[in-house]
């Protein structure tokens, strides 16, 4: 689990092209890392817990029927995303508040 501030950084991340990231990481994830992703910030729902929200709108959901591409984009957020919160640790040892910039 993530705390508020953590998932902030997630969101951010989410944001910006993080292929530069791969090389710690693995090369192979540097296309889906590259990628700018826009999500919901992170909300607090309990004293301890804050989440990450993924939603589409009622226009992309008609969309849906004539176009599959929507569905490339979507699994390209969860696949950031997942690949961020399971490399955290890694990515945020390199990462600096100030200035919010990446050691290598």
């Amino acid at each position: 689990w993530f705390d508020k501030a953590e998932l902030m950084l997630i969101y951010e991340w989410m944001t910006k092209d993080m292929s530069f990231a791969s090389q710690f990481i693995n090369q192979e994830v540097s296309p889906v890392l590259s990628k700018k992703c826009f999500i919901g910030q992170p909300v607090q729902v309990g004293a301890n817990l804050a989440i990450l929200r993924i939603a589409t709108d009622s226009e992309n959901l008609r969309k849906l029927k004539n176009d599959r591409s929507l569905l490339q984009e979507d699994s390209l957020i969860v696949q950031k995303l997942n690949i961020l919160a399971a490399k955290f640790s890694s990515i945020v040892k390199r990462y600096t508040t100030a200035g919010a910039r990446f050691q290598k």
